[in-house]
C-alpha cells in the first residue's frame, strides 16, 4: 500500500511540475523537497481515515510501524509542509513516532468542539419545529464536550430527518466481546442509566489493546457510544447509543 501511494502521488507531483529538476522522481519527499525549494511552494496534507490500517490488520505490527514511519517521513519538520490535517475513528496511537500532532478527540476537542457534530444553533436552522427537535436531542444529542458545548451525531440526524423515523441507525459492529473482569457488570450499570468514572490515559488508541474496563470504556467514548464529562465521568447519551450497546451486550 505505501508503495502504492508513494508512487502515484511521485507521479502527478512530476506531470504538474515537468520544469523541476528532480533528484529522486521516485521518493515521495525528495519530490516534494525539490519542488518546494525551486517553486517556493508548500503543500496542504489532507488524510481521511488515517488509521484505515490499524482497523483492517489490528494485529500487524510491523504493517503499524512501517506506516506510522512513512508518515513520519513524509510529515515531520518538512519545509514543504503547510499544514497537515488527518481524521480518523481514534486519535493517533499512543506512544507512535508521529507525535508531532496536536490531537483533537472527543475527549480533547478544545476550541474545535463546536464542529466535531451538530451545535444547538446548528439544530435550530436545519429543525425550527420544537417538537422534533426535542425528539432528535433525546435519539442523537448528548455529547458533552465541555461546559458550553453539546452535541448531536450529524449522521444520525440526517437520516432521522430524511427517512422521518427516529431509531439507531449505527451501522457498525460493536464486538463487546472483551476478556476482562466487571466489563459486564460495569455495561449493566450503563444500561440503567448510571454514570461511571473513568481513566482515560491508559487507552492506547485501538481497538486490540485494551487491558482494563476504562480502557473499554475510553474507546466507547470514541466512537461515540458514551458521552464524557471530565467532572463526572461516562455515560450513555441517548436512546440512539442505547439502544446499540442494549443489541450488542
Amino acid at each position: 500500500m505505501l508503495e502504492m501511494i508513494n508512487e502515484r502521488v511521485c507521479d502527478e507531483l512530476v506531470n504538474a511540475f515537468p520544469d523541476v529538476r528532480y533528484f529522486n522522481k521516485k521518493q515521495l519527499s525528495r519530490v516534494l523537497t525539490d519542488i518546494n525549494s525551486q517553486k517556493l511552494i508548500s503543500f496542504i496534507f489532507i488524510m481521511d481515515h488515517y488509521n484505515c490500517m490499524f482497523e483492517e490488520k489490528p494485529y500487524d505490527l510491523e504493517g503499524h510501524k512501517l506506516y506510522l514511519f512513512f508518515l513520519q517521513a513524509l510529515l515531520r519538520d518538512r519545509p514543504y509542509v503547510a499544514l497537515a490535517y488527518m481524521t480518523g475513528v481514534m486519535p493517533m496511537k499512543r506512544q507512535s513516532i508521529c507525535n508531532m500532532f496536536e490531537e483533537v478527540s472527543m475527549l480533547q476537542s478544545g476550541p474545535f468542539a463546536p464542529y466535531m457534530g451538530f451545535t444547538e444553533m446548528d439544530m435550530n436552522e436545519l429543525c425550527p419545529d420544537q417538537e422534533i427537535k426535542t425528539k432528535l436531542k433525546e435519539w442523537y444529542g448528548g455529547y458533552h464536550m465541555n461546559d458550553q458545548v453539546m452535541l448531536y451525531s450529524p449522521a444520525s440526524v440526517m437520516q432521522a430527518l430524511k427517512y422521518h423515523q427516529y431509531k439507531c441507525y449505527r451501522n457498525d459492529v460493536l464486538n463487546m466481546c472483551f476478556d476482562i473482569v466487571g466489563v459486564n457488570n460495569v455495561m449493566d450499570r450503563l444500561l440503567v442509566g448510571c454514570t461511571m468514572e473513568i481513566m482515560t490515559l491508559s487507552f492506547e488508541n485501538d481497538r486490540v489493546s485494551l487491558h482494563s474496563i476504562d480502557d473499554v470504556l475510553t474507546l466507547f467514548i470514541h466512537l461515540g457510544y458514551l458521552t464524557y464529562d471530565y467532572k463526572k465521568g461516562c455515560s450513555i447519551p441517548n436512546k440512539g447509543a442505547y439502544l446499540a450497546l442494549k443489541q450488542e451486550k
